[in-house]
């Protein structure tokens, strides 16, 4: 009997290691596989619908938020990432195994928590915004330990409340709630470091592209070539009438007069100033629509003062063209005064002879 009592406790025993096992396989299963299907964007952005990235900091697969709502999650992600824990997000189209029938409040249940915690833990990143559109689930798990659960509670709850005025709004809110969430998540760190919420702050300004830095640079280019041509144009030939009709009767060098007529210039260039901005407009030379934001920024300024100093030195260059124009003879003729000898001063010694 007691070797009967002891195999059968051993059975027990057997069957329940087993049960464990089996269960912790497919636990194990459904872990690798919920990340197969949600790979790390920053290794994998193609498997995560972001194709034609280097990386990036959301998973997309199935499109559930259009391209250009992508692209905005992912700035905010990739700057709140740059100054702070390293977030991540991820977007299902449904993540719980029955859809409700009717639509109902964003919440976080438990299934949905879990799931966002072995994306995040797969990830290896720090903060992780989880949302299911058709479920209509919102979950921010977290490792950095920045914000308390009743921040996070808090944080989830005011996103549910934005996104429940979709039904009176045709704008698709749910990436805003997605920013909102990710924001409010680096805010303890802002708090806690005067200095991040500036770096943040200018993070998160959309830099320009190729194109819009091109633009921004021709802007510049084709109204300072007018300005360059008069100015030096203008100079020119005012310096030229001020030394043949004042230089010898009042004693005024050649560069006296070469100053004079700059000056003369330059006043012009200010009453000629608008009718060669407007001349560049109507020729197309218009800036990109920035914000006051982006025209703060480092290489927004460099194109613009590279399009200020390549139209001043084209400008400049073809102002020159009045020199076409001189008379040859005058500028031969006043050539060779300047290279011709003083006369001979008459030495004591000659002097002396002439005497005797």
């Amino acid at each position: 009997m007691r070797f009967s009592y002891s195999q059968n406790a051993l059975a027990l025993l057997l069957a329940a290691l087993s049960l464990f096992a089996s269960a912790d396989a497919k636990v194990k299963k459904n872990k690798t596989e919920l990340q197969a299907a949600y790979p790390d964007p920053r290794v994998h952005p193609s498997s995560c619908g972001r194709k034609g990235l280097s990386k990036s900091h959301i998973c997309d697969p199935h499109g559930v938020l259009s391209r250009a709502s992508q692209d905005r999650v992912d700035l905010i992600a990739r700057s709140v990432s740059s100054y702070g824990p390293l977030a991540g997000v991820v977007v299902f189209e449904q993540i719980l195994l029955e859809k409700p029938q009717q639509k109902i409040r964003f919440s976080c249940k438990a299934s949905a928590r879990k799931a966002a915690r072995e994306i995040l833990e797969g990830w290896k990143a720090e903060d992780l915004v989880l949302v299911s559109k058709n479920d209509f689930q919102f979950c921010m798990v977290q490792r950095s330990k920045a914000l308390s659960e009743g921040d996070i509670a808090e944080i989830e709850e005011s996103a549910a409340e934005l996104l429940a005025a979709q039904d009176h709004t045709t704008v698709d809110l749910l990436d805003q709630a997605i920013q909102f969430a990710l924001l409010q998540m680096q805010q303890k760190s802002a708090d806690e470091n005067p200095n991040l919420k500036g770096k943040l702050d200018s993070a998160l300004v959309p830099k320009p592209t190729g194109k819009e830095m091109w633009q921004m640079v021709l802007a510049h280019t084709i109204p300072f070539i007018g300005f360059g041509i008069t100015d030096n144009g203008l100079m020119i030939m005012f310096g030229e009438a001020i030394e043949q009709l004042l230089g010898q009767a009042i004693g005024l060098s050649t560069m006296g007069a070469a100053a004079t007529g700059n000056l003369l210039s330059d006043i012009a260039g200010i009453f000629l100033g608008g009718q060669v901005q407007a001349l560049s407009y109507r020729l197309g030379a218009s800036e990109p629509d920035f914000t006051k934001e982006q025209r703060q920024l480092p290489v927004t300024r460099y194109c613009k003062m590279f399009g200020e100093s390549l139209g001043i030195t084209i400008g400049c260059i073809i102002g020159m063209f009045p020199l076409l124009f001189m008379d040859q003879g005058d500028r031969e003729g006043s050539s060779s005064r300047a290279a011709s000898p003083a006369p001979e001063i008459p030495s004591v010694k000659s002097m002396e002879n002439f005497s005797a």
